[in-house]
């Protein structure tokens, strides 16, 4: 199952769908969930804002293959979806018994509050140091979670703006198995090195 995810427009974030990606070999999916209506709290300003308008369009220019290779290896296919409001890239691994990755931005989920208002969709959601100054956090759903072979962190790169990265695996001899927390850090912070150097 695909990633996939759900964005109302305009003022107010209906629905917030951050389900699961699958590697090409069977295992569990993170779980669909439904945040809260879009956060107008007082959550700080995100310090140099950065624009997703780029990889909203082109959500598989977000990682290249090099930024890939060293969780993935060889990639089988990138695969986006931008239908029904979806902003999304499905990377899959030649190798099944590596890692898959998606990317998913959320150009109006309300930045930090938005991602703060997800909480109650997980049975794992916790507030990590930023990444690069921006305010981070982690998600994952399923026994054990994170430790399981998935997880998904979300940054809000502006006061309007998120994207998150989610690596899974169910193969547990894959080395970032125990880990996937520390990848999805990784590459997020791959993405914003693209958002800032882009052009």
């Amino acid at each position: 199952m695909r990633l996939t995810s759900t964005l109302a427009t305009g003022v107010a974030l209906a629905t917030l769908l951050l389900g699961g990606c699958s590697t090409s070999n069977p295992g569990t999916a993170d779980s669909t969930t439904t945040a809260p209506a879009r956060a107008t709290s007082s959550v700080a300003a995100v310090a140099n804002p950065l624009d997703v308008a780029k990889i909203q369009k082109d959500p598989c220019g977000a990682l290249s293959a090099a930024q890939l290779a060293p969780f993935m290896g060889e990639i089988r296919n990138a695969t986006p979806d931008l239908t029904n409001g979806d902003f999304t890239c499905n990377w899959d691994p030649s190798d099944v018994n590596k890692l898959s990755v998606s990317v998913n931005v959320y150009p109006t989920i309300g930045g930090p509050a938005g991602v703060y208002s997800a909480k109650t969709g997980y049975n794992y959601f916790e507030k990590i140091d930023s990444i690069s100054g921006y305010p981070a956090v982690h998600a994952a759903t399923g026994t054990n979670a994170p430790r399981n072979g998935l997880c998904r962190t979300i940054v809000a790169v502006s006061d309007k703006a998120a994207f998150d990265v989610f690596a899974q695996n169910s193969t547990s001899s894959d080395p970032h198995y125990a880990t996937m927390c520390t990848v999805t850090d990784q590459l997020v912070q791959q993405v914003i090195t693209n958002l800032t150097t882009q052009h």
